[in-house]
Order: structure tokens, then sequence, then C-alpha cells
């Protein structure tokens, strides 16, 4: 069964096409955040469902403290749109990513998530790229430890958050995994 709303997008779109209902996504941001802030804990969406820059600042503007993107890619298109706070949860390793995250520390404020020493290791070339010179000036400080159980391994494995902001938190972030709770 077609509805008039379906067959006129068809006929004016074509199909497949989709459509989202901004009602519903406004009513879900603010549902979520509502959970977060009840809880007590940041909210730091993953932009892996929808990599919109305007999604992703509808979710600021409801009170999210930043985004979190898997990509530095997703990192650069978020950053260049205007959004200033962005965690980058999967491991940088090499001299090109070490290159564009200190790039990226120029325009945003940049959190890398990194479970191993290599990681950390390549920080300061990112750091001095950004004009930041070393980890403990004005660019990436190391912030905190913390332990999660990593599914591929379902063993615990130390995970270090660097943060450009300089300041001694970590940023929550909520995951199926498991819930790092901060103040927020």
């Amino acid at each position: 069964m077609t509805t008039p709303l379906a067959a006129k997008i068809a006929r004016d779109y074509g199909t497949p096409a989709a459509v989202i209902d901004m009602n519903r996504v406004e009513r879900n941001i603010a549902r979520v955040q509502a959970a977060c802030d009840a809880a007590g804990v940041a909210n730091r969406p993953h932009i892996k469902t929808h990599k919109s820059p305007m999604l992703a600042k509808l979710q600021i503007a409801a009170g999210a403290k930043g985004i979190t993107c898997q990509k530095l890619g997703e990192a650069e298109v978020m950053a260049d749109s205007g959004i200033d706070n962005i965690l980058i949860s999967y491991n940088l390793i090499g001299d090109e990513k070490m290159a564009r995250l200190g790039a990226l520390q120029t325009k945003a404020n940049m959190t890398v998530a990194a479970d191993n020493s290599v990681v950390i290791a390549g920080l300061p070339q990112a750091a001095a790229i950004s004009g930041a010179g070393d980890l403990r000036g004005s660019g990436f400080s190391p912030s905190q430890m913390d332990s999660i159980t990593s599914p591929e391994t379902r063993m615990a494995r130390p995970r270090a958050m660097v943060s450009t902001s300089g300041s001694s938190g970590m940023p929550c972030q909520c995951t199926r995994t498991g819930r790092e709770r901060l103040p927020t």
C-alpha cells in the first residue's frame, strides 16, 4: 500500500529516496540528551549513524559536549563545518595521519583514543605540526588512563585519552561495550 506522501516523493525524487522525519529526529535527539543529563554523563554521540554536520550540530545544540568520529576524514568534515570538540575513537598510526591530526588540531579541540605506545609516541609529531610544541604545552595533553573491555578480544586493555584542550578530565562516551562515566 502506497501512501500519498510516498507516491509524491517517488514522483518528485525517484526511488530509492531517503526521507527523514525531522520532527522525529529532533525528538530522538532531545530524548537521548535528557537521558544522559539525568544519568549525569556527558553526551558525545558517534556520527557513524548519520555522518551529517547538520545533525551533529543539532545534537550539540541539544547539549552534547562534542561528537565522536571513527576516522580522520569524518573529523575533517565535521571540523570544516565548524564543530570544535571532536573525539577520534580509533588509533591513528603513521606520519600522514599525524600530519592530518596536527592540521585538525588548529581548527578544533581534538581528543584521540590510543590503546598502544606506538600511537602515543606519534602524538608529539601532531602537536609539532599544529604549532603546539609538545604534549604538555598548549596542544595535546595526556588526560587519563582507563581500562575498558575490547569487544574484539574480550580482554581488558589500557586506553589513553589524549586531549588538545589541556583539561585534566576525559570526555565521557557511552558505548555498547561499557560506560566511561565522568562529570559533565
